[in-house]
């Protein structure tokens, strides 16, 4: 019984034989002295006196007076095919390859046989009074079709048999009219030939096939000897088994079993949110494919040993690592998993062939960190109990939990697991030699299916079927390696958290931690932030710097501007640290503050009038900024800063006695050179210090990423309190490149953008996502040819808008920049032009870019591979020195960085 694989059938069985044969208050304990089997022998007696059974009738022949019904299982077949008539995911094909001198009568009329003994395999499907109904066909010769191939050369014959073995495979049944079973010989040679077999699943199941390999064993060995069949007739069919389970799975006996699924099932999640490589569609189609996935005989060995000291079974211990696979892949700690039982759980059935086998729900409790160990008698608890419960048919348990019918994935459970220990009867034809011949059926019933059978060496041999419209083959290749891996790691350390049992390569590893953020090398910047723009003034002085309207500045006039206000604020105090507030309604004078902030040491605060006064009040409160610019006209507005303002129309005098030459530096790289307010979740907005290397470092990385010029024009539309003013304000300034700002009535009018590109001969634009839709849709976008680089980021972004954005403007370069606040906006990038941008419908993010480092970690801090969920990590040059007056947050964001060797390094959580 446990070397056989512990499976729900021999179980049952098991059971039923010994209470049989010693009396029903005799349990299983003593029977046996394994202290494993006794330790399964409790448990099962313990889930059976939890819900006690009451004894089934027996199956007996029903009166053929009308139409049988068909059993729950058939019912819910049969509905699939209303739905969908051409789906082949319910064929079953087989193929057998004979080797010597084969007799095809002997062969016709044996296969004749079977279909003849069996009513189900003559069986086809009705409506009835609005009811589906089976009609069994009276029994007539089969003929078996004959296709000469040996005239073909070798390797054009090999093809045509995989050819028409596939062909056979796809082609649907009509399950009105039949037959539901077919049978095609291919004649090779002389001495060869190859059987097809294709049935439909609801006249077949997995158990069927050692039926029929059985029969047809006998009954080919007694024809080709001439003589007739010693088998004995059956003495129930499957249409009295359907009717049987009609007529007792219903009223109290229903019910009480139905309880017991819905108190396990209470509250189970809809789906299994498994990455896909591709968007799931609407109606989800049943094109599939599979890979083929192997465990070595040492590691089963391992697991076999694992499941002795656990009082498991190998198919517990293979769904365990299966469910705890998932949970890491998806980042659930519910996971609920179909298992196919054979549900021949009475003798009267273990002869017939048909649709007896049944799913249940396997629901994975991985909360609360559990060992493997751990989590491994969960499993075998859930197991034990849902063998105990396996009469209701799944159709009936869908039903009763009335879950909401999906045409794009399964009900309850979307990957199904299966460790085959049905009868492997071998087919042995008298005077001929066989083996068995793979066929694709290219068909996928889930989304994931894992099927796996004991091999004689001791291994684990099977394959992974999967749905092809949201996996490719790579992803699920590489998912029955994690398998593996994470086998591995499990049986040598069952004590470990399932959290700590990594299933990644090394090979892996050092490409997700080391490769992929090796492309830019990281650099370190000494100089404060506006001491680039201090550079760039004194190498070209008259070169336009800023153009506001009638307003042009050059840079020795922006810059001569700017040190004449930092010296104003030094005089009033303002240094390294301070917080400085702006507060102004022309933004040509908050570009002048903004740079003079800098100058003075200080970090810049956006005030900007544009927010509400309650958005105001709030920051001013938090920042308690040192000093506020503004004007007089907005001192009303400014209640909160509490008299420390400086108004720059009623300073005009004190600014011009100011010396305009550039300042001695006081400023250090970690100094904060702004103080922005992103909103949070809550809406409520925090202040996250940007220093003044991080914002150097932003403007390094766009530059290296497309190089602007001092003939560059870069548009300026975007509020002071945003990082995306570091793209569009320092980074044309620090490279001594022209900004051009849009009026303030301008920001948010995509039409309005157009017609400044097209005046001002714009050549570089950033956007936020959404603005970057409507710019494209603007009639006259496509004539805006004098950009060259249109820049994106801020938000997630559609792969279409880029796509959109590069046939409109087939000059510009199209990047995506990634990045939150704390990293200045920009951790990553990727050109449009670098390749096709979809994944899941969205354009990816990228690589990390000038020194960045990006990471996609679980919960425990271990990388995930490519396509499974985690977060994102960011670390590197360019974080944000965190959140302003907020030490406790900053620590719980910004961690350490244990895959540096860097000290302090640090990785924000985003």
């Amino acid at each position: 019984f446990f070397e056989l694989g512990g499976h729900s059938l021999l179980a049952t069985r098991l059971m039923s034989q010994v209470r049989r044969r010693l009396g029903a208050e005799v349990g299983l304990r003593g029977f046996f002295e394994s202290p494993t089997v006794e330790a399964l022998a409790r448990l099962i007696d313990s889930a059976r006196k939890s819900a006690p059974a009451c004894d089934a009738p027996p199956i007996e022949p029903v009166p053929r007076t009308g139409n049988p019904p068909l059993s729950f299982a058939q019912q819910r077949l049969w509905f699939i095919h209303q739905l969908e008539a051409d789906n082949t995911a319910y064929n079953m094909p087989a193929a057998a390859r004979l080797t010597g001198d084969l007799d095809v009568e002997a062969l016709e009329r044996s296969l004749g046989e079977i279909v003849r003994r069996h009513e189900v395999l003559r069986t086809v499907f009705v409506m009835e009074e609005d009811e589906p109904a089976q009609v069994i066909l009276p029994a007539s010769p089969v003929l078996l079709p004959l296709v000469d191939l040996s005239k073909l050369e070798a390797a054009e014959r090999e093809a045509e048999v995989t050819r028409r073995a596939t062909a056979e495979a796809r082609k649907p049944f009509d399950l009105s009219r039949g037959p539901l079973i077919r049978f095609t010989l291919l004649r090779l040679g002389e001495e060869e030939h190859v059987l097809l077999l294709t049935m439909h699943h609801i006249v077949f199941d997995g158990w069927s096939i050692g039926v029929l390999i059985s029969e047809l064993t006998a009954l080919y060995r007694a024809y080709s000897g001439g003589q007739e069949s010693q088998l004995a007739e059956l003495p129930v069919q499957y249409a009295d088994f359907a009717a049987w389970q009609r007529g007792w799975l219903r009223g109290e006996e229903l019910e009480r079993q139905l309880a017991y699924w819905r108190r396990k099932l209470a509250r189970v999640p809809e789906a299994l949110n498994l990455p896909t490589d591709m968007p799931r569609p609407r109606v989800l189609g049943s094109a599939g494919a599979s890979q083929p996935l192997r465990l070595a005989p040492p590691l089963v060995a391992s697991l076999k040993a694992l499941g002795h000291q656990e009082g498991a079974t190998l198919f517990m211990v293979l769904l365990a690592g299966l469910q705890v696979l998932l949970s890491r892949y998806t980042g659930q700690r519910d996971v609920s998993v179909g298992a196919a039982v054979s549900n021949r759980n009475r003798a009267e059935v273990e002869g017939l062939i048909g649709f007896f086998v049944n799913m249940l729900v396997m629901r994975g409790d991985l909360s609360g960190e559990p060992t493997f160990r751990e989590f491994l008698a969960r499993v075998r608890e859930v197991a034990l109990e849902a063998y105990a419960h396996q009469d209701v048919p799944f159709e009936l348990l869908v039903e009763s939990l009335q879950v909401g019918r999906n045409l794009n994935r399964a009900p309850l459970f979307q990957v199904a697991f299966v460790l085959q220990n049905v009868p492997t009867a071998e087919l042995e034809l008298a005077g001929l030699r066989l083996s068995r011949e793979d066929v694709d059926a290219g068909r996928a019933q889930f989304d994931l299916s894992i099927s796996l059978a004991e091999a004689e060496d001791g291994g684990v041999v099977g394959s992974i079927n999967y749905n092809t419209e949201l996996f490719y083959a790579e992803t699920v290749r590489r998912m029955g390696e994690h398998f593996g891996a994470l086998l591995e790691v499990a049986a040598a350390r069952p004590a470990a958290r399932i959290s700590e049992l990594t299933f990644l390569s090394e090979a892996e590893r050092e490409d997700l931690l080391v490769a992929r953020n090796r492309a830019t090398p990281a650099r370190t910047h000494n100089a404060p932030l506006h001491s680039l723009f201090e550079e760039q003034a004194a190498a070209k002085p008259e070169h336009t710097a800023l153009v506001a309207g009638a307003l042009r500045l050059s840079y020795a006039e922006l810059n001569a501007r700017a040190n004449r206000l930092a010296r104003l604020l030094r005089e009033r105090g303002v240094g390294p640290e301070d917080m400085v507030g702006l507060c102004l309604s022309r933004p040509g004078e908050a570009v002048v503050a903004l740079l003079a902030v800098l100058k003075a040491g200080a970090a810049y605060v956006s005030l900007d009038p544009v927010h509400t006064q309650e958005e105001i009040d709030l920051m001013l409160a938090d920042a308690r900024p040192a000093l506020v610019i503004t004007e007089e006209a907005l001192l009303g507005r400014l209640g909160g800063a509490q008299g420390r303002t400086l108004c720059l129309d009623a300073s005009a005098e004190a600014l011009a006695r100011q010396r305009a030459e550039d300042l001695r530096r006081e400023v250090v790289p970690g100094n904060v050179a702004g103080l922005l307010y992103a909103p949070t979740a809550g809406g409520r907005r925090m202040g996250v210090m940007l220093s003044h290397g991080c914002v150097v470092n932003r403007v390094r990385r766009m530059q290296e990423a497309h190089a602007l010029s001092h003939d560059d024009r870069f548009l300026f539309k975007s509020p002071l309190n945003s990082e995306r003013a570091a793209a569009e304000l320092l980074w044309p300034l620090c490279v001594g490149a022209q900004v051009v700002l849009a009026h303030a009535d301008g920001q948010a009018e995509p039409s309005r953008l157009v017609e400044y590109v097209s005046e001002s001969s714009v050549t570089g634009l950033h956007f936020a996502p959404s603005e970057l839709r409507e710019f494209t849709e603007q009639e006259g976008a496509g004539d805006c040819r004098s950009l060259r680089g249109v820049f994106c980021g801020g938000g997630p972004v559609g792969a279409d808008v880029l796509a959109e954005c590069a046939r409109t403007l087939p000059s510009a370069r199209v990047r995506h920049f990634y990045g939150p606040c704390e990293t200045a906006g920009v951790a990553t990038e990727w050109s449009c032009d670098a390749g096709e941008p979809r994944r899941r419908g969205a354009a990816v993010i990228g690589t990390p870019t000038g020194g960045a480092r990006a990471y996609v970690l679980d919960e425990a801090g271990l990388p995930v591979p490519s396509g499974v969920v985690g977060e994102l990590y960011l670390g590197g040059e360019g974080l944000a020195r965190g959140y302003w007056r907020r030490p406790g947050l900053t620590a719980e964001r910004f961690v350490p960085d244990p895959y540096s060797a860097e000290p302090g390094a640090r990785l924000y959580r985003t």
